[in-house]
């Protein structure tokens, strides 16, 4: 990129940037600002919406402030119903009068049928406007059956992302556009504090309840690589992305792989190690037992016989002394709820991927020297760090 071109914070100066799905978990990274910037909150502008409503649920009068003063989009609002919210927002994009940039929140599992991922769309035996046509109110067939047809993807969540990547470039137009894939979203690393998370689904909830000592085993490898992000770096990276296509107008959608496995590949192993060390010196409050010395189980057989012993059998013990002491019985339902989590989370600790970062890497080397130290590779030189970091932001 030319020198000449200026930096990230030069760029945004004087700009509008319209962000969907602010009130969701990579949405509230940005709500540092609130505290630190007050000042800045006159530049804020609620846009009321509903991705999953005809226009967006936005009223006419929002419709003519974005269109008038937007200069990037970073669509981040996510629905459990695929059918037309990103060809909506595409809709609108295209109305914009100033609009720069498109960056659209994938994820880097988006095609993990595939165990080699380049920064590169993959076409698919479904095309979005057959996805669509299937999935509207007149002829209605469930995704998850969509999706066994049509590849090996596992999720629903997954395959609509890689159908909603296609969806991208072929509506996109003459938008500068661009994708950020990130692997398994944690905890932040700064922003808005140290170790924020909002909620514990996720990777969160299990490494939560595992520090806890309630999640005892579940299906994983120690020797495959844990490819995780913080939430922050993530939010960073959507930001440096809307800069880098606003600057280089690429005709194609930009793909980054906001992924960490190449870069400084930490094993599940290397992880639980650090996690282990962090909860035996900060335990979490209301800790039940103390965490689990070995998590991972390298079957099904052994997991499900680890359960039994280790999960179903205390539990029921606990609760039971929990009715006679006169205490609401929580254990089971506790590994109840998490269990969804875990089960989906199984298939990342079972499996690994490699992830190729060209895209990463030259938006990285594009920045200034006091980009870097904010942007997005800052913990993966200090990784020791953070698990501290993130081990504090799980203490519950």
């Amino acid at each position: 990129m030319a020198d000449s071109i200026e930096g990230v914070r030069e760029y945004y100066a004087g700009r509008s940037v319209f962000i969907t799905g602010a009130t969701g978990y990579l949405g509230k990274v940005f709500d540092r600002l609130k505290k630190e910037q007050s000042s800045a909150l006159s530049k804020i502008v609620l846009i009321t919406g509903n991705v999953s409503e005809p226009g967006l649920g936005i009223n006419p009068d929002d419709v003519a402030k974005l269109t008038n003063e937007v200069s990037v989009i970073i669509h981040n609002a996510a629905t459990i119903r695929f059918t037309e919210p990103l060809k909506e927002m595409l809709k609108l994009a295209k109305e914009m009068k100033n609009l720069e940039a498109f960056v659209h929140i994938s994820t880097a599992y988006s095609n993990c049928d595939r165990k080699k991922i380049d920064e590169i769309l993959y076409q698919q035996r479904l095309t979005p406007d057959q996805l669509i046509s299937a999935t509207s109110e007149n002829v209605y067939v469930p995704i998850y059956k969509l999706r066994n047809l049509a590849c090996n993807n596992p999720y629903t969540y997954t395959f609509t992302k890689a159908i909603g990547e296609l969806l991208l470039q072929d509506e996109k137009g003459d938008i500068p556009a661009a994708i950020v894939r990130p692997s398994i979203i944690v905890s932040s690393y700064a922003d808005p504090i140290p170790g924020w998370i909002d909620g514990l689904a996720g990777a969160n909830g299990a490494f939560a309840v595992q520090g806890l000592g309630i999640l005892r085993t579940m299906g994983g490898c120690y020797g495959n690589i844990g490819d995780l992000v913080p939430v922050d770096m993530t939010a960073n990276c959507s930001i440096v992305a809307g800069w880098m296509v606003a600057n280089q107008k690429p005709k194609d959608v930009y793909i980054v792989n906001m992924t960490s496995g190449q870069l400084k590949p930490i094993t599940w192993g290397s992880n639980f190690e650090y996690w282990k060390e962090q909860e035996y010196k900060y335990p979490c409050k209301n800790v039940v037992r103390p965490p689990t010395s070995q998590l991972f189980a390298p079957n099904k057989w052994l997991k499900n016989l680890y359960q039994i012993i280790d999960h179903y059998i205390p539990g029921l013990v606990f609760d039971a002394l929990a009715r006679i002491t006169g205490h609401a019985p929580r254990y089971c339902q506790t590994l109840k709820s998490f269990g969804k989590f875990v089960g989906l989370l199984e298939y990342f600790t079972t499996n690994e991927w490699h992830f190729t970062n060209a895209n990463l890497r030259a938006m990285y080397a594009a920045l200034t020297h006091n980009e870097k130290m904010v942007a997005i590779h800052v913990y993966l030189a200090i990784y020791t760090k953070y698990t501290l970091i993130e081990s504090l932001g799980l203490c519950v």
